[in-house]
């Protein structure tokens, strides 16, 4: 069977389109009208939230259980309260904001900065494998302690290229605990000057323009367990006296291993070093353990 479809005329139509369009527009006027009245309801709400209800809105706080202050990427914080954004400078912000005696703990996560410790603080990152500070400026050192009694560990401290700059330097400093933090790719590692009473225990100062650990003009530090390998030089006392080296390795170093020079009244105990040095130093008990 074959079905026939009578068709539409031209007036016929006309008359669909027109009332199509008709349709279309209502439903677009609709549409508009639901818009209109969305946006009048939103600022009824907005006029009728006073501000003291406004203040309920909940905020979120962060925990910080292994110390004061810590930090991430992000920025700092206390225990229970906000997070200061900073991703510029978070550590030297933390610092700036701690008193006296704080400890500052330090997320795993890349840094790019460079710290001055204006305060006796402890700054305490999560480790030297996964803490990594970048000097942000080659002509600073990466960490410039200037105040007496700060403790630093946890860090690996990189990029302080100037000439005699280092990735930890302490001037004029006493009381200060440096530990557990690797130095590499700057001019010096660690750097003491004019400084007293410090420890340096099991820090790594490798791969360094000039040398791995410096003392100079410094007195009765001490320095336990450090290695410094693969520098221009390993370990460096200049003009500094009543000094105690116990079980330090300087190794593989271009120049000198252990270098004393107008240096006095030392004990150096069960080092190792590739060649040692004593130059216009006296009253120094030296044992070591050379490696040809």
């Amino acid at each position: 069977m074959i079905a026939y479809v009578t068709p539409i005329t031209d007036s016929a139509s006309d008359k669909r389109g027109m009332g199509m369009m008709k349709a279309s527009r209502n439903i677009h006027t609709k549409l508009c009208s639901m818009a209109v009245l969305i946006a009048v309801v939103a600022v009824m709400l907005a006029i009728s939230i006073t501000p003291a209800q406004a203040a309920k809105a909940p905020t979120l706080t962060c925990d910080c259980d292994c110390g004061d202050i810590c930090v991430n990427t992000s920025g700092w914080w206390r225990d229970g309260g906000v997070l200061n954004a900073n991703t510029t400078m978070p550590i030297q912000a933390a610092v700036d904001a701690a008193a006296a005696g704080e400890t500052i703990c330090v997320a795993a996560g890349s840094y790019s900065e460079n710290v001055n410790v204006n305060e006796r603080v402890t700054l305490q990152g999560e480790g030297a494998d996964v803490v990594t500070l970048t000097n942000s400026t080659a002509d600073h050192h990466v960490f410039n302690v200037t105040v007496d009694y700060v403790n630093i560990s946890g860090f690996n401290v990189s990029g302080a290229t100037g000439s005699d700059k280092a990735g930890i330097y302490l001037s004029g400093m006493q009381h200060c605990n440096i530990s557990n933090n690797t130095a590499s790719n700057n001019y010096h590692g660690i750097a003491l000057g004019s400084s007293s009473n410090n420890t340096l225990t099991n820090n790594i100062a490798d791969s360094n323009t000039g040398f791995g650990i410096v003392l100079d003009s410094s007195s009765n530090n001490t320095l336990t367990g450090n290695t410094a390998n693969s520098n221009t030089g390993g370990i460096l006392l200049f003009s500094s006296s009543n000094n105690t080296l116990t079980n330090n390795n300087a190794d593989s170093n271009n120049d000198r291993g252990i270098y004393l020079c107008s240096s006095v009244n030392y004990n150096a105990d069960s080092n190792t070093g590739f060649g040692i040095v004593l130059y216009s130093s006296c009253y120094s008990t030296v044992m070591f353990k050379i490696d040809y």
